[in-house]
C-alpha cells in the first residue's frame, strides 16, 4: 500500500512539473523582435558596422518607444498596389504592407505608432542599417521645402519600383514609411527626386 501511494504521489508531482512547464514556456520565449533586446528612446538601436561602399556614412534607427510595432496585414505588390499614382505616406501604406522584394516591407504599422526612426542628410551618401525584423522609418532632410517629388525602390539587379509622389516638408524633410526586412545580409536602394535633385541611399538589413 505505501509503494502505491509513493507511485500516486510520484505521478502528481510529475504532472503538476509538466504542467509548470507548459505554463512558463510562453513567459520564456524571446521578445520580438529577437535583434533587439534593450530599447532606450533617443538612443540607437545598435551600433554602426562599417558601410560596404567607403565615403558612405553608416546611421542605425534610434528608438523612439520603449516597443517596436508589429508588421500586420497581407503584403500585396507594389505594382497591385498602384503606388505609382499615390502620394506615398505614413497612412497610404498602414493598412496594406507593400512586398518590395522576398526579404523587404514597405508599411503595415500604424500611421502613428512610435517606430523607429533614421534620419539623414540629402547631402551625404549614407547607408541605413537597420536590424531583421525592426520595421524602420527614414526622414531624409535638406530638401527643397514644401516641394514635390518622387521616391523609388531599386532593387540589387537596378530594377526600379515607383513608390508613388512625396510631399517635402516646410521644414524641408520627407520620410519614408516602415521597412522592415525578414533577413540580413541584403541591401537596397531608395531614391528621391526633388526639384530636378536625386538622393539616393543604401538601406542594408543587419543581425
Amino acid at each position: 500500500m505505501k509503494r502505491d501511494f509513493k507511485r500516486i504521489g510520484a505521478l502528481v508531482a510529475g504532472c503538476l512539473l509538466a504542467t509548470g512547464a507548459n505554463l512558463s514556456s510562453p513567459a520564456m520565449a524571446a521578445d520580438y523582435p529577437p535583434s533587439v533586446e534593450v530599447l532606450e528612446v533617443g538612443k540607437p538601436l545598435a551600433q554602426p558596422i562599417p558601410a560596404k561602399v567607403s565615403g558612405t556614412t553608416a546611421v542605425v534607427p534610434v528608438a523612439t518607444a520603449g516597443v517596436i510595432p508589429i508588421v500586420i496585414g497581407e503584403p500585396v505588390t507594389a505594382t497591385s498596389a498602384r503606388l505609382s499614382t499615390k502620394t506615398l505616406t505614413n497612412a497610404s501604406v498602414e493598412s496594406t504592407p507593400i512586398k518590395l522584394s522576398s526579404s523587404l516591407t514597405l508599411g503595415g504599422i500604424g500611421a502613428d505608432e512610435k517606430a523607429p526612426v533614421a534620419t539623414i542628410s540629402s547631402s551625404k551618401r549614407s547607408e541605413v542599417q537597420i536590424p531583421v525584423d525592426v520595421p524602420t522609418r527614414v526622414t531624409v532632410t535638406g530638401l527643397k521645402a514644401a516641394a514635390t517629388g518622387t521616391a523609388s525602390f531599386v532593387d540589387a539587379s537596378g530594377k526600379s519600383v515607383s513608390l508613388g509622389k512625396i510631399k517635402v516638408s516646410s521644414s524641408g524633410r520627407v520620410t519614408i514609411p516602415a521597412l522592415t526586412f525578414a533577413k540580413k545580409d541584403v541591401s537596397y536602394t531608395i531614391r528621391v527626386i526633388v526639384g530636378g535633385k536625386t538622393t539616393s541611399f543604401t538601406i542594408r538589413a543587419t543581425g
